[in-house]
């Protein structure tokens, strides 16, 4: 029966992984500040520590980010053959054929004098690589990255209804005005966990009774309490998100006030956000409430369980 032993890696393995990852570290800020040149350097001594072909793709970037097309070309193409299977080759490909078509002419070829074959030599001994972990491609300077705190607030005009389900049929309506506050943490570039508190506010809401309409003296205000999640689609900045949590409803009508039960309730929105520094960003976002209430008793519709549906449309503000 054969054995197979496993030499225990070189002392200095851990070590070059170590430097590796404190290359790409220095790389990553000398990218985001848009210093190409030395966040070439240090991408080229993360790559030769590790091995890790990932960084072949960020040497190549920044080298195209610097104007340096021949090693932008020959870094791409390196990074092909050794991850031939790319989810990205067909946009390396690309940006290949352009580099390519705006490089100049080469020189003529001189063929060079004749020289004796080498003397062989003894092989070097193999090299040990260790596996790092594997490393996400940089994005071009002028994507924004979703990472540490998110902070996003809502605010604009709204339509809101409310409905009983006991025999008066009775409904408050009206136009409001909205807003939403989410505070949370980026899991991904792409999606975000958030705690969020929604509110909108119906002055003197108009009142329908079996059919009849008649002005209400008075003010409704809804609250959500709640957590959700965002995802965004990178690198048009569009994201969907939807939060669900807990839900009130205040009245206030001729001076007197009352309230419902907490209830569930559910907000879905879709936004677009332009981000003008790496942090802030400004947008407009669609967001559709949904709950429902059971009446605390005293109120305009009480022992009745009320719906609730609201429609806010706003502006956002949005830190990241």
């Amino acid at each position: 029966m054969a054995v197979a032993l496993l030499a225990p890696l070189p002392a200095g393995a851990a070590d070059k992984a170590s430097d590796a990852k404190a290359h790409a570290d220095r790389a990553r800020r000398l990218y985001d500040l848009r210093l190409y040149d030395k966040a070439s350097e240090e991408f080229e001594a993360a790559y030769r520590d590790s091995g890790d072909a990932a960084y072949l793709y960020n040497l190549a970037q920044s080298h195209r980010l610097a104007g340096h097309n021949d090693q932008a070309i020959r870094n791409y193409e390196l990074y092909l053959e050794k991850v031939p299977q790319a989810p990205n080759r067909p946009d390396i490909e690309k940006r290949i054929a352009e580099l390519k078509a705006a490089a100049p002419p080469p020189p003529p070829v001189v063929t060079p004098p004749q020289t004796p074959p080498p003397t062989p030599q003894t092989p070097p001994p193999p090299v040990v690589v260790v596996a790092a972990p594997p490393v996400q491609p940089m994005p071009a300077p002028d994507q924004h990255r979703h990472d540490r705190l998110f902070v996003r607030a809502l605010i604009g005009p709204s339509y809101s209804e409310m409905k009983t389900n006991d025999t008066s049929e009775l409904a408050l309506s009206g136009t409001a005005f909205g807003g939403a506050l989410a505070v949370g943490w980026s899991l991904t570039d792409r999606w975000v966990a958030f705690a969020e508190v929604t509110g909108t506010v119906i002055p003197d809401p108009k009142a329908t009774i079996k059919g009849g309409t008649v002005k209400a003296d008075g003010r409704v205000n809804l609250t959500v309490l709640g957590g959700g999640v965002a995802y965004y689609l990178v690198p048009a900045n569009v994201y969907f998100s939807g939060t669900v949590g807990g839900t009130q409803a205040q009245f206030t009508v001729d001076g007197k006030k009352y309230r419902t039960h907490w209830g569930v309730g559910a907000n879905i929105a879709v936004g677009k956000e332009w981000w003008l520094t790496r942090d802030l960003g400004l947008g407009a976002a669609l967001m559709i409430h949904r709950s429902q209430q059971k009446d605390a008793g005293g109120g305009p519709g009480v022992h009745a369980t009320w719906t609730t549906t609201a429609v806010i449309i706003a502006a956002s503000a949005t830190y990241n």
